[in-house]
Formats: structure tokens, C-alpha cells, sequence
């Protein structure tokens, strides 16, 4: 039997396996199907967390008011952690099993959370709701949502990425994140602070989310649209750097150490705004610190990339 005999017996037992598609449509109808369904999924699974100010205020005032102001921004805390902690399970997830089971559970678990958390009275039952169902099922929706948009845009991709974010509101983001995420957290306590009723108060997220008492204001519209950027900017820079087979864990991971601060974050702000008898400037100088340490990071990081030019293209 010759070589070339035996090579082609080989090639038939052995048929080669199909490669992963690479090809990213940059448009079309379905890709901005996708974009429009993922805008969705961020609209109850993050959007869902820019209000956690308003539950802060609520049970400050009502079931857990015999609880400090640190104390029960553990809830939201822990609730930021839980959906950033398992980002690399569900990111790995993604990549093997693709989204529609991840979506379909989350869904459930997202809205089972919040219907214990309508009933609950205690603050274990909160934990057990709002910080770890409810989460838990808000992160199987977020992560496939980003995840699903990357596999279809590759030069479109920030912009595609950008009108998903908007349906809600790693060493660099370590930093940034726990300087973002106490603002969320006390926001309408801060309203409540400075003189606003409990009713305007509660508007501040709404228009942090879209966008003296003036300064409160402007100073929502104008976090908000910050913001804003982070959240649809760190996917798309992963994206930007990973094979598609990746996408799902790596971005996973770098959510993962955004947990750590989440959890953090709002239970420091709780005690800074304690330690200092109800005034907030400790608070807010601490968060400004902290989103000025990202910052730098992130400046760092594209510095090396680029090796030491700044205003060139990645």
C-alpha cells in the first residue's frame, strides 16, 4: 500500500473537524435584531441595578429602619457582587452552550428574586432575594446580552455595543468600578440629604439613568452620561483583543474582579458617610478618588499597548 493510499484512509476516519465561523456581518437585519434584543436584556438586568438607590432609601425607611445605612447597603452590595462573581461560570456557559438556556433561567430566577423580595420583611429574606436570586438570574441575562453582540459586529462593534449599554445605564476597572458603583447606591439617600422630598429624591436615578438642589440634579444627568461609557467600553475593549470562542470567558473574568468592588464599595460609602455625622463629603471624595485610580489605569494600560503614544489609533 503506498503512502498516498494510506494518507486518504487516514483522511476518511479521521474527517476533519469544521472550523468556528469568524465572520462578523458588521449589520444586517439580524445583527441588529440581536442588538435590539441584547438592549432589552440590559434593560431589566442592569438597568435593574441603577435603581438600587431607591430600594436603599425604602428599606432605610421602612422595614429595615432600626438597621444603619451601612448594614443594609450590603444588600445592594452583595447584590452587585453576585452578578459580577459568577460572570466567569456563565461567560464559559456562553461559549460552550450559547445563550438561549442561560436567558431562559436567568429570566426565571431573575423574576422569582423579585417576587420574594415584595414579600420579604426580614433582612435575611432580602439577602436571600435581592442579593443572590435575583442577581443571580439578572447576571445569566447580562452577560449572554454583551456576549451575543460581540459575535456579530467586529468593526461596528463599540457603536453596536453603545445602543445595547443604553438600555441600562481589570486592574483599571478594580478601581473605576468601586468608585461608580457607591454613587448608584446613594444617590437618592444623598437628595434626601441635601433637602430633597423623599418623591423628588427617588427621580434622581431616573435621571441619572436618561441624563443646592440644582447641583444633585446636574450631578445625576452628568454621572449618568459617564457612566454610561464605561459600561459599554469595557466588553468591546475585550472583545477587541480575544478570539471569538473567548469572548464569553474572558469578559467573564474581568467582571469577576469588578465583583470584588461592587461588594465593597457600597458598605465603605455606608461607613464614611457614618463616620463623618451624615455629611457626604467623605463619601464622595473617597468615589472620586477611586474613579481617578481607574482612570490612570486605563491610561497606563493603553500607553503600553500602543508603547508610549497616546492619541494613536488601537
Amino acid at each position: 500500500m503506498d503512502a498516498d493510499t494510506e494518507q486518504a484512509k487516514i483522511e476518511d476516519t479521521n474527517p476533519e473537524q469544521p472550523k468556528p465561523r469568524n465572520e462578523f456581518p458588521d449589520g444586517g437585519l439580524k445583527a441588529w435584531t440581536v442588538v435590539i434584543g441584547a438592549f432589552c436584556g440590559l434593560f431589566v438586568s442592569f438597568g435593574w441595578t441603577n435603581c438600587v438607590g431607591v430600594f436603599q432609601a425604602y428599606y432605610e425607611a421602612n422595614q429595615l429602619q432600626d438597621l444603619s445605612p451601612s448594614t443594609v447597603s450590603w444588600i445592594p452590595a452583595l447584590s452587585m457582587f453576585m452578578m459580577f462573581i459568577t460572570a466567569p461560570f456563565i461567560g464559559r456557559g456562553f461559549d460552550i452552550f450559547g445563550p438561549r438556556y442561560l436567558l431562559l433561567t436567568g429570566t426565571l430566577l431573575h423574576v422569582f428574586g423579585l417576587m420574594m423580595a415584595s414579600i420579604s420583611s426580614k433582612y435575611y429574606q432580602f439577602i436571600l432575594s435581592q442579593a443572590i436570586c435575583s442577581p443571580l438570574g439578572a447576571a445569566m441575562v447580562l452577560y449572554p446580552s454583551f456576549s451575543c453582540v460581540t459575535t456579530w459586529f467586529r468593526q461596528k462593534r463599540a457603536l453596536a455595543l453603545g445602543i445595547t449599554a443604553s438600555g441600562s445605564s481589570l486592574g483599571a476597572g478594580f478601581f473605576y468600578s468601586m468608585g461608580m458603583f457607591i454613587p448608584i447606591t446613594f444617590m437618592v439617600t444623598y437628595g434626601e440629604h441635601v433637602g430633597l422630598s423623599n418623591n423628588m429624591a427617588g427621580y434622581l436615578v431616573s435621571i441619572f439613568n436618561a441624563s443646592s438642589h440644582e447641583s444633585a440634579i446636574a450631578f445625576a444627568a452628568l454621572f449618568g452620561f459617564s457612566s454610561g461609557t464605561y459600561t459599554a467600553i469595557s466588553p468591546a475593549l475585550i472583545a477587541h483583543i480575544s478570539d471569538l470562542e473567548e469572548i464569553g470567558t474572558r469578559s467573564g473574568t474581568m467582571y469577576a474582579f469588578m465583583s470584588v468592588a461592587a461588594l465593597t464599595g457600597s458598605p465603605i460609602g455606608g461607613a464614611l458617610i457614618s463616620s463623618a455625622d451624615g455629611s457626604y463629603w467623605k463619601l464622595q471624595v473617597f468615589a472620586g478618588c477611586m474613579i481617578a485610580a481607574g482612570m490612570v489605569g486605563y491610561i497606563a494600560a493603553r500607553l503600553y499597548i500602543t508603547k508610549g503614544k497616546l492619541w494613536v489609533k488601537v
